[in-house]
């Protein structure tokens, strides 16, 4: 296989484990009654750009609302994600998201407000 094509199949591969985490959290979410709304990613890729242009991602952006926090975090430690700046400093974190990471390095960014907002 030449370099392009293994590069579009890791593309293509990174894309589908995303698209299977980004449905696993929003039906664990929505299962707890946490409101939630995706961010960039999947959800404007298509409508946005070309079916030509590739728009590849590497994270999935969640919003849910800041009082149901705790109850979307707790969720999604259920399905393995973990905070690994949970213990840092408060400047080394965000004061609107929270960056959560599973066992396959799949990454997932819980937002509970808009930046600037």
């Amino acid at each position: 296989m030449n370099v392009e094509a293994a590069s579009a199949l890791d593309r293509a591969l990174v894309t589908m484990a995303n698209d299977a985490a980004c449905v696993a959290a929003m039906q664990a979410l929505e299962a707890r009654g946490v409101s939630v709304i995706l961010l960039k990613g999947p959800s404007i890729a298509n409508w946005l750009y070309s079916g030509s242009i590739e728009r590849p991602y590497c994270d999935i952006d969640l919003l849910v609302s800041p009082r149901q926090w705790d109850l979307a975090v707790e969720a999604l430690s259920e399905l393995g994600y973990r905070a690994p700046l949970a213990g840092a400093h408060p400047f080394e974190r965000s004061s609107s998201e929270l960056n959560l990471l599973n066992t396959d390095q799949l990454n997932i960014d819980l937002h509970h407000r808009l930046a600037a907002a």
